[in-house]
């Protein structure tokens, strides 16, 4: 992070000595101006021409260069309010998953819903992780692209463990507004000062988030067991993401007495890991005639619940028996896990829809009114979400894998 940072300083200390030169150089063209009117001056004093004439013929000169000079600069800034503005979005991966490339859509949707301003989205999308880079990496990889950033829409990994650099930049860059989306800081812990000092963000309400995807389960599964076994799939560890998966767990084993819980570590959203994590961990719990008892899963991405489903597929053609069909809630409402539910699938409960394009909506309409009142404010918008449930939810619950 400090090489980036040292980096984006280098970038901006030259961009100041560019400046300084074009002004210095500017000076000096007045100043040869200024010189030779005098010379002239002088000049037309030596034929005989009264002082009080050149000295009106001087100063309507330097009205109408005055004057020639404000329509350049009205000109100027009429084209810069209008030229199309840039608004940066970074993620915090390739881009591979559903999610990001759906947040994207919605903004370029978006982009044209300011009246009076043309935006145009830039998407930047790093080789690395962002544990391994920086917001600072980032925007000097825009610069060296040589794109004019007005704003930046950002969503990022661990925002906690990069509290001052994303403050930081937010409080250094106030001409660059800076709007963090879906993941933000763990501000229950958080004085009103600090809170006062981050970057707006718009997302979606986790805890009730987490509280519907228990409610999906609760109305799926009528009739639990006398000892339900639920599995949580996380996705990420920051307090922020945390609470969907607490949310989810204190409203089920308010229901449900005697749940029993079992949690992956985080995986990264990665459809791959869950389906890996699924596979190798369910044979654990199976009994030895390989029968294995789980109520529901709720994985805190679709992305993570439709790589469950593939492994529970697999783990039947191994020969693994589900006296009861494991019911699986994912979380974002993607278009695949929609099809799934909609085609009412034995293993997809439903999912929490946190209204992707709603929140893309929310973050232009912000990017736009930070950009144009030119403060540095903090605004938080919550989007809540919905929870979308399979048509035949209590059919299917009790049915045995044939």
């Amino acid at each position: 992070m400090a090489e980036a940072l040292q980096k984006y300083k280098r970038a901006t200390a030259l961009d100041e000595q560019r400046k300084v030169r074009k002004l210095a150089k500017t000076l000096g063209q007045i100043a040869v101006f200024v010189i030779t009117m005098a010379a002239s001056f002088a000049s037309i004093l030596e034929f005989g021409v009264t002082r009080t004439a050149v000295t009106i013929s001087i100063l309507v000169l330097l009205l109408l260069l005055s004057v020639f000079s404000n329509i350049l600069s009205y000109f100027d800034t009429r084209m810069r309010q209008t030229r199309a503005k840039h608004v940066a979005f970074l993620i915090p991966s390739s881009g591979d998953q559903p999610f990001y490339s759906a947040m994207l859509c919605g903004l370029a949707r978006s982009a044209l819903l300011p009246q009076g301003q043309n935006y145009v989205i830039v998407p930047s999308l790093p080789v690395r992780s962002f544990e391994e880079v920086s917001v600072w990496s980032l925007f000097s990889d825009l610069e060296d692209r040589q794109v004019e950033i007005d704003g930046i829409i950002f969503i990022p990994a661990s925002p906690d463990k990069h509290f001052d650099e994303l403050v930081g930049f937010h409080e250094n860059r106030g001409d660059i507004p800076l709007v963090m989306v879906d993941v933000y800081f763990d501000i229950d812990v958080m004085d009103t000062h600090t809170r006062a000092r981050l970057p707006s963000f718009v997302g979606g309400d986790e805890s009730i988030g987490g509280r519907l995807a228990a409610e999906i389960v609760l109305d799926v599964i009528v009739t639990p067991p006398a000892k339900p076994r639920v599995i949580i799939v996380n996705g990420a560890s920051s307090p922020w993401e945390q609470k969907r998966a607490l949310a989810f767990k204190t409203t089920l084993a308010a229901s449900w007495k005697n749940v029993v819980f079992s949690e992956s570590p985080p995986i990264n959203y990665s459809r791959a890991a869950a389906y890996e994590w699924t596979r190798k961990t369910l044979p654990k719990v199976a009994t030895f005639d390989k029968c294995i008892s789980v109520s529901a899963v709720f994985a805190c991405n679709d992305d993570m619940a439709i790589g469950v489903r593939n492994a529970i597929l697999h783990l039947t053609r191994e020969g693994y028996k589900f006296p009861i069909l494991p019911q699986i809630v994912g979380y974002d409402g993607i278009t695949e896990m929609r099809e799934y539910i909609e085609a009412n699938d034995a293993f997809i409960a439903g999912t929490v829809d946190v209204r992707i394009e709603e929140q893309a909506r929310a973050a232009m309409l912000l990017i736009h009114k930070l950009i144009r009142g030119g403060e540095r404010k903090t605004e938080v918008h919550l989007v809540e979400p919905l929870a979308i449930r399979r048509a035949d939810k209590k059919e299917s619950a009790s049915a045995p894998i044939h």
